[in-house]
């Protein structure tokens, strides 16, 4: 098993994802805010925003699950 610092690589992996995953919603929306002037970038950004949503809860399920079950080291 690898290790990232004190912490296994697959759980430090999980963490980075989640960040660029949360960084990537807040960055749609402001995307949209900044689009407003056209439809066609305000529908695609609105359409990323959603995507990304499971994505955060799958990752954020997966993290909760390592650490209730005292994996998450």
């Amino acid at each position: 098993m690898r290790y990232t610092g004190s912490m296994k690589n697959h759980n430090h992996n999980l963490v980075q994802q989640l960040s660029e995953l949360l960084d990537s919603e807040w960055r749609f929306k402001q995307y949209k805010k900044d689009a407003k002037v056209c439809k066609g970038c305000t529908t695609l950004w609105a359409k990323f925003e959603k995507s990304v949503k499971p994505m955060i809860e799958d990752v954020r399920k997966e993290i909760e699950s390592h650490s209730k079950g005292g994996t998450f080291k």
